[in-house]
């Protein structure tokens, strides 16, 4: 199963600082809920591990990420990731594309774009339950991305991806009722 994902967001911060952090594949990596990276193998290859909590289960996926494209001076920046579950039969694949752009008053825009390949139990979740997963990712994504902004030196705060709490509120927003 494959899911894009477009996303933009605006931040106050200025080009320069917001690089600093959108650079840093272990930065970034660790405002994604979930994701830690473990080891980094090269100037551009990291180990990461990503934890998914369903209700009492935890899952632990191991993979690895890689700056597949760097520009400083456009403020463009590719990155791929791949990895299974401890058991092997679930995994996936992404690939990831983010710009920066100074706005013309102060602040900064970031565009993303991602496509992300999925097999085994998230597969079967289809593409409309995770297309509002995430949704819900990427509010919890921008929330440490701006604590990491303002304090630089402090990691957010380790958590895992619980999938659990992103269950509720898709099958919430299914059973809404349609506003008219």
């Amino acid at each position: 199963m494959i899911l894009r994902v477009e996303k933009q967001l605006t931040v106050r911060e200025p080009i320069d600082d917001v690089w600093a952090v959108w650079s840093d594949p272990q930065k970034i990596a660790s405002c994604v809920p979930g994701v830690f990276v473990t080891d980094q193998l090269d100037e551009n290859r990291y180990r990461s591990t990503i934890v998914v909590k369903m209700g009492p289960a935890v899952t632990t996926y191991h993979g690895e990420l890689q700056v597949e494209y760097l520009d400083a001076i456009d403020r463009h920046i590719e990155i791929a990731g791949e990895g299974r579950s401890e058991n092997g039969r679930a995994g996936g694949s992404m690939k990831m594309s983010g710009k920066l752009s100074k706005l013309a008053t102060t602040g900064t825009e970031v565009a993303i774009q991602c496509t992300i390949s999925l097999d085994g139990f998230f597969a079967q979740l289809g593409t409309r339950a995770l297309g509002q997963g995430s949704n819900i990712v990427f509010r919890e994504f921008v929330k440490s991305f701006h604590a990491r902004l303002l304090h630089p030196s402090l990691a957010p705060e380790s958590n895992m991806l619980d999938l659990s709490a992103m269950v509720w509120e898709v099958a919430a927003e299914w059973f809404r009722p349609a506003t008219v």
